[in-house]
Parts: C-alpha cells; sequence; structure tokens
C-alpha cells in the first residue's frame, strides 16, 4: 500500500505540469521548520546545542555592529542626525536604535538552511549561499535606511512601517533569490534537455 501511494507521488512529482506545486511547497516547508526552529532555539536553548553557545553575544554584537556601521554611511550623507552608542538621534527628537534582532543573522540563516537543504548542485551552492548572504545583508542596510527615513520624517508611521513593509521585504528578497537558484540551477539540466529535444 504504501509503495504503491509512493509510486503514484513519484509519477505526480515527475510531471513537468506540477513542477512549480512541488517546488514551491517544498520552499515553503523548509522556510517555515527554519523559522520555527530558531525560534524554538532561540527561545529554549539560548541558540546552544548541548550546552556550547553556537550563536553567542558575541556574534550578534559583531553583526550589529557592522550593520550599524554600514548603515550610518549611508543616514549620514541623506539625514542630518547624531549617533551615539548605535542610535540614530534625529531633529524631531526620534531615534533608530539598531540592537541585535536588526543584524539580520535570522534572515541569512533562513537563506543558507534554504539553499543548503534545496536540490541542487553543491558546486553552485558554494557561490550562490556567500553571494545570498551579501544580497541579504545589502537589503537590511537599505531596511534600516528606510526606517531611519520614516523615523526623520514621519514617526507615527514607523512601528507599521516597521512590521509590515520593511520587514516583508527580506522575504521577498530570500524568495526572489529561491526562484532564481530553483530556475537556473536545480532545473537547468532538465530545461536543458528539453531544449536539446526541440
Amino acid at each position: 500500500m504504501l509503495k504503491k501511494w509512493l509510486d503514484s507521488f513519484n509519477t505526480l512529482r515527475k510531471n513537468k505540469r506540477y513542477e512549480p506545486i512541488f517546488d514551491t511547497s517544498l520552499f515553503v516547508l523548509i522556510t517555515l521548520v527554519v523559522h520555527f526552529t530558531y525560534r524554538y532555539w532561540e527561545r529554549a536553548n539560548y541558540f546552544s546545542i548541548f550546552g556550547v553557545g553556537i550563536l553567542t553575544p558575541e556574534l550578534f554584537d559583531w553583526f550589529t555592529e557592522h550593520v550599524y556601521q554600514h548603515t550610518r554611511v549611508v543616514v549620514d550623507l541623506i539625514l542630518p542626525n547624531q549617533t551615539v552608542d548605535r542610535t540614530f538621534y534625529f531633529a524631531n527628537e526620534c531615534s533608530v536604535r539598531i540592537v541585535h534582532s536588526c543584524s539580520g543573522v535570522k534572515q541569512m540563516l533562513q537563506f543558507i538552511f534554504l539553499i543548503a537543504l534545496y536540490p541542487g548542485p553543491w558546486k553552485h551552492k558554494a557561490w550562490y549561499i556567500p553571494l545570498g548572504v551579501l544580497i541579504i545583508h545589502l537589503t537590511n542596510i537599505f531596511r534600516l535606511v528606510g526606517l531611519s527615513v520614516v523615523m526623520a520624517n514621519w514617526p507615527q508611521q514607523w512601528q507599521f512601517a516597521h512590521d509590515y513593509p520593511f520587514r516583508i521585504i527580506f522575504y521577498v528578497v530570500i524568495f526572489f533569490l529561491w526562484v532564481v537558484w530553483n530556475d537556473k540551477f536545480y532545473h537547468s539540466k532538465s530545461k536543458t534537455k528539453t531544449e536539446a529535444k526541440g
């Protein structure tokens, strides 16, 4: 019975018409598992495995400091501000503080695990994962600069901007990176074979 079910499943999976459904389902599954595993690991184990800290406060400090310094370069160019202790103070007496949760570490890990677990050639994963991490870092800088602009000009909109458009942008970028991976690297051989037959 199980063998028959698995055979039917594999037949469906190999059908080109259902390929997008299976690909998107795998993307969603991996993304959700990584997201909830990260949250559980954060709350229950404080980012440690067998008592050994993996994501230590020092590591978060390092990422947070780099995100702050890179964001500061752009914010200093476009907005009058004072900076003290990873905090931008604006003329309207509002401020934006860069803390550990602003570091982008979670989103980087989500992307790393997504591509590492998703099918495709490892020779391309070896360079695509670091490139994706860099793109996520640049997205984070864009996000923090955008939030600083909102706080300096429309502080009443800051919470909405933080929770919706500027949070969602991370996941749009991760989805776009996955689409490129799925189309150009995972399915590239099957497309080449189809084109050769045609």
